[in-house]
């Protein structure tokens, strides 16, 4: 919808109403959109909101140009926070229960879960891999964590290891 079709029914109501005041301010205020007629209602909102923004932060009104479109807000990647090795140990211990009720969760998806805590160093993995239980050390940081998948996957097997 136009600001041009808004005035032809603001003064379609000015008609309808026929009282000499709130025809006549109807009347005016069809009137003073015109310089928008051509805008959208979307477009001259955005106008209003801008008009009304500053004149609120500077008690002054903006000149009659339009406003420019507005551009379209770039969404920042919100970033999750970087894995702890607490949050590891704990992701393991649910996987685990959950592999104990869930017969569908495959080594793919248990391994999904835990890769995103390949971001961890290091020593990290290795702690988790002794915070574990497990006794063998893994040389890579792609060892400890499929040591770790490998750990997990084997309550499914009903086989509890201390190092898998």
């Amino acid at each position: 919808m136009k600001v041009g079709d808004f005035q032809k029914y603001l003064r379609a109501l000015a008609e309808v109403i026929a009282t000499k005041a709130p025809a006549k301010e109807l009347t005016d205020a069809a009137d003073s959109l015109a310089p928008f007629a051509a805008h959208t209602m979307q477009q001259f909102a955005t106008f209003l909101k801008l008009a009304e923004s500053k004149y609120r932060e500077t008690g002054q009104l903006p000149d009659g140009k339009t406003p420019p479109a507005p551009k379209p807000k770039k969404e920042l990647a919100s970033k999750a926070p970087a894995p702890t090795l607490g949050e590891l140990v704990s992701t393991v211990a649910a996987l685990k229960v959950r592999l104990k009720t869930d017969h569908s969760l495959t080594k793919e998806g248990v391994a999904a879960e835990l890769n995103r805590f390949e971001k961890l160093s290091k020593n990290d993995l290795l702690a988790a891999v002794k915070q574990l239980g497990m006794q063998s050390t893994p040389k890579t940081k792609v060892d400890a964590l499929a040591k770790i998948v490998n750990y997990t996957l084997a309550v499914q097997a009903g086989v509890e290891r201390a190092d898998a």
